[in-house]
């Protein structure tokens, strides 16, 4: 077991599974993020989302003209991990697989070790009880990847929870959101610390 790995499963709710840690816990009121997905898209195609990584072709260009083969071309990929996995050693993989591909080379690169809260830790539990009292709705807790600000928090040694009321047009060409959003969220956002800190006896 990679030392990465060994060290998240000494955590409560992680264990390992091949060559990540997961996240696991027990409880009706939790979810885990297939049960977000299983409704649209089904339990089994959810399960392979986290499963192996998603590799998503962001920019494709070359040749000069509509009616030949490019000499040349160039893609560049967007590749995201489950938490827990490699970083370093998934790439070292990839480098592997391109290097048997005549005319094919990787020229860039540029990642980071993904970074994950405990779905049921006190921090999460209280934006999900304070989320699902404003809305009177189940507030799933799942893992999402990207970066930002909550990944260079939580790599600063501070819980991070990634939450926003929205439109469900994220990264989309319409991308949007509305002013009841944005006040719903300002809301959860002053709400959250007191919940804590009743919580915690202050």
């Amino acid at each position: 077991m990679h030392d990465a790995i060994a060290e998240l499963v000494k955590r409560e709710g992680w264990r390992a599974e091949g060559a990540a840690a997961r996240v696991h816990y027990e409880g009706a009121g939790d979810r885990f993020a297939v049960e977000y997905y299983a409704p649209t898209m089904g339990e089994q195609t959810a399960r392979d989302l986290y499963q192996y990584p998603s590799i998503n072709l962001g920019v494709l260009e070359g040749g000069d003209t509509v009616n030949s083969v490019p000499k040349w071309a160039r893609a560049e990929l967007d590749v995201r991990l489950s938490p827990g996995v490699r970083t370093g050693e998934t790439l070292s993989d990839m480098r592997a697989c391109v290097d048997g591909c005549e005319g094919v080379s990787i020229a860039d690169v540029s990642w980071s070790v993904g970074t994950a809260e405990l779905p049921n830790s006190s921090f999460v539990e209280a934006v999900v009880s304070t989320a699902e009292k404003m809305t009177d709705s189940r507030v799933y807790r799942r893992s999402a990847t990207g970066g930002g600000d909550a990944k260079l928090l939580r790599n600063a040694g501070v819980s991070t929870v990634e939450f926003g009321f929205g439109s469900g047009t994220v990264h989309a060409a319409d991308e949007y959101t509305t002013v009841d959003a944005l006040a719903d969220n300002a809301t959860v956002y002053t709400t959250v610390p007191f919940r804590l800190a009743s919580d915690s006896g202050l």
